[in-house]
């Protein structure tokens, strides 16, 4: 296990673990905001379906009434379609005396959203039992049935979802992108340091670093010059001592 993760981290430059924390982090923010973006959807599909279905059984209701009033619940059936056409998230059926669903209003737009995927579906569909189903009816008529339906309402979801997560993908990746150079640029600094060093020890004292941008590794550059200054005279100072000795010694 030890092996594995000194493979797939300790082993990786540092700016991939940078990015790769990074990553991590984004990602995780997003999960936790998708999951409250998904739970607020779930809320407002809810409320929004129950008022649906308030506002269809007063509609329903009162063009029954109109109806049993100018004695023409027999027209119910081309009534209906007309004044419930602009009702959304609700479906308007009439049952006959044999049990059978027809259809009524509203009419399916041709320019209908994209249905959303079955999984975000089944996220943010509200629970509803019991309060689905609105009966409306009127004497000598056949019962309309209003049925509340998410679908419209969980597909304008879908649509924005989908957006929200190609707008945070788009900018994720550039974000992605930019630290990559970013890092590159700031990093930099430390292998011209690590290749002085190397030098350093391979007994080139003259070696010398360009100081860099950044104020910190600045410091650090600056050290390794004055060590390397320092290195490079004792260097010299010793070799005229050296002289200076084998010069005493043929002398004698």
């Amino acid at each position: 296990m030890k092996q594995i993760l000194q493979w797939l981290w300790y082993d990786r430059p540092v700016r991939t673990q940078l990015l790769v924390a990074i990553g991590a982090i984004s990602l995780l923010a997003a999960l936790a905001g998708g999951t409250i973006a998904i739970l607020n959807t779930r809320t407002a599909t809810r409320v929004e379906i129950e008022a649906s279905l308030e506002i269809a059984q007063r509609f329903v209701a009162a063009t029954l009434k109109d109806l049993a009033a100018q004695n023409k619940l027999g027209e119910m059936r081309e009534a209906l379609p007309l004044q419930l056409k602009q009702l959304r998230h609700v479906r308007i059926l009439l049952m006959d005396s044999f049990g059978n669903l027809t259809v009524l209003a509203p009419e399916v737009s041709d320019r209908a959203l994209p249905q959303a995927p079955s999984w975000f579906s089944a996220l943010v569909r509200p629970q509803l039992v019991g309060r689905a189903v609105r009966v409306v009816s009127i004497d000598r008529s056949d019962p309309v049935v209003i049925v509340g339906e998410p679908a419209d309402e969980i597909a304008e979801a879908w649509n924005d979802f989908y957006s929200l997560a190609l707008v945070w993908l788009v900018l994720d990746a550039l974000v992605l992108i930019t630290l990559y150079i970013v890092l590159g640029r700031v990093l930099d600094p430390l292998k011209s340091l690590s290749r002085g060093m190397q030098s350093l020890e391979d007994g080139h004292y003259g070696t010398r670093i360009a100081e860099p941008k950044v104020k910190e590794l600045a410091h650090i550059t600056n050290r390794f010059n004055t060590l390397s200054g320092a290195l490079d005279t004792a260097r010299g100072e010793n070799s005229r001592l050296y002289q200076q000795l084998i010069s005493v010694q043929e002398q004698e």
